[in-house]
């Protein structure tokens, strides 16, 4: 564990980097919003571009690999939305939304760098199915259920618009289709192009570290309870457990896809969980959810990729 812990210090330092020096007020509070603005429009697009057209083929998207992850993060949500509708008391439309929290993580800032690390020539493949799984069913299944738990009327054929509408206009979408198109067509960029996006890919994960911490440092923690508590255990701890026993029990998976997808289900909640949840009315338990797993997270990823990952 030692030796996980020692490789990713980098990551948990730059991330302290960003709470100190937003703290001590030399980075201005309202400058994590823009950089917010960039790293979203600019840096997520390239970053899920260049992942997937860099498989090179449809045949390269593992459609195994990508039912079992699906499978795993589904189930932990389907978990949450249980426990925080018949325990806790949300209606549909919040459970809906706070459940992703459980099964989406933050693959783009924190997984992709830290597969980067752990496995550097699997990481680029990895992160594109981890991508995949999480645009095309993970979040549309959980936007789709809000949708539909906030009675607008329209029924479950309204909510896939609503579901449709939001997606087309993602950054992540926008660069998922656009890798799915390169494929397609069989394009490469020529090479201005082909550097830039090398340098907004090696540029990204230090500003979105950055951005963790700086935002951690000014989040406002009011309102912790049962709610935060069962999102980050679930998040955690059993999402990465259900995971491992998806691709190891039921898919039987080789070892190195079971370390990668552990990985990526180890990380804390995705940032555009908290955005959908705004829109739900639950964006203040959203935001200290995801505050409070990311710091819980410097002592679960290690554990987690030491009982996982070859020594």
């Amino acid at each position: 564990m030692l030796t996980i812990f020692t490789l990713l210090l980098p990551i948990f330092l730059m991330i302290a980097l960003g709470a100190a020096w937003v703290r001590a007020k030399l980075f201005p509070e309202d400058g994590l919003r823009h950089l917010n603005t960039m790293l979203l429009n600019v840096c997520v697009p390239v970053l899920v571009f260049a992942a997937v057209s860099r498989t090179g083929s449809f045949e390269a998207l593992n459609g195994r690999f990508i039912f079992g992850y699906a499978l795993g993060s589904l189930a932990v949500m389907g978990l949450a939305s249980a426990i925080l509708r018949y325990r806790l008391g949300y209606d549909m439309a919040a459970t809906s939304t706070l459940s992703l929290g459980a099964g989406g993580g933050n693959s783009i800032f924190l997984g992709f760098p830290i597969a980067q690390l752990t496995m550097p020539d699997f990481a680029p493949t990895l992160f594109a199915w981890i991508i995949v799984t999480e645009v095309l069913i993970v979040i549309p299944v959980s936007i789709a259920l809000a949708e539909w738990g906030r009675g607008n009327g329209g029924g479950a054929a309204a909510a896939w618009r609503s579901v449709t509408r939001l997606l087309l206009r993602s950054p992540v979408m926008i660069g998922l289709a656009a890798g799915v198109a390169f494929i397609a067509v069989g394009m490469r960029l020529p090479e201005p192009l082909a550097i830039m996006r090398d340098h907004i890919i090696a540029a990204a994960p230090m500003l979105a570290l950055f951005l963790i911490g700086g935002s951690i440092a000014t989040a406002k923690l009011a309102g912790l309870g049962s709610t935060v508590m069962v999102l980050g255990f679930l998040k955690l701890l059993v999402h990465p457990a259900l995971v491992y026993l998806t691709f190891a029990l039921l898919l039987d998976m080789p070892e190195r896809h079971i370390a990668g997808a552990v990985l990526f289900a180890a990380m804390p909640m995705m940032a555009l969980f908290t955005i959908f949840a705004i829109r739900h009315g639950v964006g203040q338990r959203a935001s200290a959810a995801l505050v409070v797993a990311t710091l819980a997270s410097i002592f679960t990823i290690p554990a987690i990729l030491s009982a996982v990952l070859p020594a």
